[in-house]
């Protein structure tokens, strides 16, 4: 990068979900449907049956994906 590197506080994408809503938004990844298109599969069936055992009842709870940013001054 051309610039002086800023470090940047931490970053989370934070919201209340249940297990369904997870696995619906799985779905929307474009990977996951080029896996499907390509393949003729459902990658998602692959992590389902995981995620119930790890996640009973499905019932919302707080899911956090942590954000990276690169920047800079010039």
């Amino acid at each position: 990068m051309p610039f002086a590197p800023i470090e940047a506080p931490p970053f989370a994408m934070s919201m209340r979900w249940d297990r369904q809503g997870l696995i619906d938004y799985l779905g929307t990844w474009s990977a996951v449907r080029r896996h499907d298109a390509d393949r003729g599969t459902r990658a998602l069936d692959r992590i389902e049956a995981s995620l119930a055992d790890a996640w009973p009842g499905g019932e919302p709870r707080e899911v956090r994906f942590p954000l990276s940013m690169l920047a800079g001054r010039g």
